[in-house]
């Protein structure tokens, strides 16, 4: 460095501490990881739980779970506003006499994503079978979904659903 405004004793003094320091962590151990996989569990746990409730046509428990304001996207079905359109798809699929509907996440898609100060963003996949007349069960579709979980006064809630890129498996 030929026309360095700095003397060669510095620049050397300046090279020699850079190389001799200890490298500076990546990042700082606040308990940031250890919060964001106990929320991941405490999601996972509110998903089997939502899609148990689902599954068993527990419309009740099923319900229990959303946000009365809750909005739902669906790529095939449209927009649902509300905990009363939810309740009105969910008893009709449930009392209608159709087949029998179960929902299965898909193993390793689940991702959890907090939001601080609100809640948690859930992405994942799922797949959906639908039950024969003889019991058995066939795979009719798999398809990506996202939900928003606002931990509020009444609990964790749904607050919004997406669910998307339906395609036969």
């Amino acid at each position: 460095m030929k026309n360095s405004p700095y003397p060669a004793i510095l620049r050397l003094g300046l090279t020699i501490a850079a190389v001799l320091s200890p490298p500076a962590p990546l990042w700082a151990d606040d308990g940031t990881a250890a919060r964001d996989q106990a929320l991941a569990r405490r999601i996972n746990a509110l998903d089997a739980e939502f899609f148990a409730a689902f599954n068993a046509c527990d419309v009740d428990r099923h319900l229990a779970m959303v946000d009365e304001d809750l909005e739902f996207y669906h790529d095939k079905g449209g927009f649902t506003k509300g905990r009363g359109g939810m309740e009105r798809m969910a008893r009709e699929r449930c009392t209608s006499g159709r087949p029998k509907l179960r929902r299965e996440l898909v193993e390793g898609s689940l991702q959890v994503h907090p939001v601080p100060g609100h809640g948690a963003i859930q992405e994942g996949s799922h797949r959906f079978y639908v039950t024969e007349q003889d019991g058995g069960e066939r795979l009719i579709e798999i398809a990506r979904f996202v939900h928003v979980w606002e931990d509020g006064s009444a609990g964790w809630k749904i607050v919004r659903a997406l669910s998307f890129d339906h395609r036969s498996p």
